[in-house]
């Protein structure tokens, strides 16, 4: 059953739009429904219960769990309206319609070129939008996997100092800083001001 005083009907609804967000989206978040239980830690017989094909209607405190999680606005998951996340000024779907519009436009003015001409070079706006996320996620795992890096030698150095310990720290170091070396200078320079904030044994400080 739906639920007690929830339509056939608005259930479904429910269902799709858990579906687009955590199923279908782009990037997708969920590649299962056991990947999306895991992740609100939850039994995977009650997330199975939101997309089989009389869906149920998530409880009120796994609504939350979504909102704490996910920021998924509740007011979006049960009635449709308004953004799909807490504090967006508008649906992604609109932002990633404008953002087309927008960069259509740019290119045009840069080019002369006509419109119609150019639409066939731009991606549609979902795929668009999909592309510049994945690529600042990727762009922000890069910058974790360094940043661990750093930290598991300090580590190191704390457990067992001595010149061959500080020497792979230096090492490590000078690898981290010629991927850097990769990276555009804004995030360069966002890197290495929170690189600072690591503490390193005195007299391990790398150099430069």
């Amino acid at each position: 059953m739906a639920g007690v005083g929830v339509t056939p009907q608005r259930a479904r609804d429910v269902k799709g739009r858990l579906q687009r967000f955590y199923r279908a989206g782009s990037p997708r978040r969920f590649a299962s429904q056991s990947a999306l239980a895991k992740h609100l830690a939850i039994p995977r017989s009650t997330v199975a219960g939101w997309f089989q094909g009389q869906p149920k209607v998530p409880d009120p405190a796994h609504i939350i769990a979504m909102a704490t999680k996910d920021q998924l606005s509740p007011t979006w998951v049960l009635l449709g309206e308004g953004p799909e996340l807490i504090g967006a000024v508008l649906p992604q779907r609109e932002v990633s319609e404008l953002l087309r519009e927008a960069v259509l436009a740019t290119v045009q003015a840069h080019t002369g070129a006509a419109p119609a001409f150019l639409a066939q070079f731009i991606p549609p706006a979902a795929q668009l939008w999909g592309e510049i996320v994945r690529g600042h996620l990727a762009r922000l795992d890069e910058y974790m996997q360094a940043r661990h890096a750093i930290a598991d030698r300090t580590r190191v150095t704390r457990e067992a100092p001595g010149r061959s310990s500080g020497d792979a720290v230096h090492r490590a170091v000078r690898e981290a800083r010629r991927e850097l070396e990769k990276w555009s200078p804004k995030d360069r320079a966002a890197f290495r001001r929170r690189a600072r904030r690591l503490r390193f044994p005195e007299g391990r400080r790398p150099q430069g």
